[in-house]
């Protein structure tokens, strides 16, 4: 049966550079994990991609596996490895259909996964499956505010393309409480955590160039003609409401965890 995930291996060579965090936030990232992991008890990591969340928490001892269909980004995080340092056992595969036994590992670790999966819910199934009685699955996702200028670009983005091409589309995005209210719905004990805060100078004419060069995964299957009328029509609308489009603004952003957890 084909996937039906996204591989990332298109953005192997710029993924850290557009997705990853500074070291001191990484450690707070990881450090606010680790408060759920067990000494010696074995994590898989869904999507470990290059390694941004797992190598941290490597750093702290944490036995981690990691799943990802993309070979490129996997290859990624054993170069980013300091020599003489073990690679985690890594495995290509589909998240759809994790290809571990039934109630083999303590955690289960999601970061930014769910919401580029149409078939989200049979991975939260397949996760919990592989889950031991008491353990937990880990979600995460950076959080900045919705009335950003990121976050209003971002919002019509989706409002464009939308109208001109894909009112449907299901690669848009999708909110996180829609997997809250899933994984409560399936009796999962939830928790929160705000695991790092920081802040970033950005300007909106970086971020349209981000969308642009289709550096999110969004943007990577819209015909060419499409994209180049979504971006023009979106340049406008930021001149007009946002202002000069290379004036710097702060971004406060956060990494926040959601901890679930079924006791049986």
């Amino acid at each position: 049966m084909e996937p039906r995930s996204i591989s990332f291996d298109r953005a192997a060579d710029f993924y850290d550079a557009t997705r990853g965090h500074s070291p001191q936030v990484s450690a707070q990232i990881a450090a606010a994990a680790r408060r759920w992991l067990q000494a010696g008890e074995p994590v898989l990591e869904i999507g470990i991609g290059t390694g941004r969340i797992a190598r941290p928490l490597m750093d702290l001892g944490v036995p981690i596996t990691g799943l990802d269909l993309s070979v490129n980004m996997m290859q990624r995080l054993r170069q980013a490895l300091p020599a003489g340092v073990r690679p985690p056992d890594l495995v290509q595969g589909d998240a759809n259909y994790i290809p571990f036994p039934a109630h083999t590992f303590h955690a289960v670790i999601a970061v930014h996964v769910f919401h580029r999966i149409p078939t989200w819910q049979t991975v939260i199934s397949e996760a919990r499956r592989v889950l031991r009685s008491g353990g937990l699955l880990l979600a995460g996702y950076d959080w900045r505010p919705p009335d950003s200028p990121v976050s209003l670009l971002r919002r019509k983005w989706r409002e464009i393309y939308q109208e001109l091409g894909e009112p449907g589309h299901t690669n848009a995005g999708r909110e996180f409480d829609q997997l809250i209210s899933r994984l409560k719905a399936m009796g999962a004990a939830a928790e929160e955590v705000i695991a790092a805060e920081w802040s970033m100078e950005s300007t909106p004419e970086e971020y349209i160039r981000l969308l642009e060069n289709r550096v999110y995964s969004s943007t990577w299957d819209i015909p060419a003609d499409l994209h180049a009328q979504i971006i023009a029509r979106l340049r406008r609308w930021a001149a007009v409401e946002l202002g000069p489009l290379d004036q710097p603004f702060s971004l406060p952003r956060r990494f926040i965890w959601q901890a679930f957890r079924w006791e049986h």
